[in-house]
């Protein structure tokens, strides 16, 4: 045996040097053949294509909408795990021309968060009497303004 592996000792270092290399180069090129997941179809919608990378934007804008404006979900109809029929409305709204610029959302974002910060400062002071007296323009209006 050990005659046969000295007298083939080139071959075998040539073959198992060959496969080692092919073995350690095979899964990126199979990562690379695969492609981006998210660039992969989904589903079509009108004969346009739905990208998995469009239906997990979806996704998460309504986790965010559902954490920020929950009544506007309800409004809408939309459920917890929903996110197919946001999709749709969402697409409907750009093709529409309904979709703002950034600074709509600033300002919203701005306004909601001034009344968060005045809801708190009034629990700090009120306590749970808040939620009574919040809508009193008296009391209201200075949390505001300290907000």
């Amino acid at each position: 045996m050990l005659k046969i592996l000295e007298k083939y000792k080139q071959y075998v270092l040539v073959i198992g040097g060959s496969l080692l290399m092919v073995a350690f180069i095979m899964p990126s090129a199979m990562n690379q053949m695969r492609g981006d997941p998210n660039q992969r179809v989904v589903a079509y919608v009108g004969g346009e294509k739905v990208l998995a990378a469009d239906y997990s934007l979806a996704y998460r804008e309504l986790m965010a909408i559902n954490k920020l404006a929950p009544a506007l979900t309800n409004f809408l109809g939309i459920r917890d795990g929903d996110d197919l029929h946001w999709l749709l409305l969402s697409r409907d709204a750009e093709r529409s021309g309904f979709v703002g610029g950034e600074s709509d959302g600033e300002l919203f974002l701005y306004g909601e968060l001034v009344d968060i910060v005045a809801r708190e400062l009034g629990r700090a002071r009120f306590g749970d009497f808040i939620n009574q007296i919040y809508s009193n323009p008296s009391v209201r209006g200075p949390l505001m303004e300290e907000a």
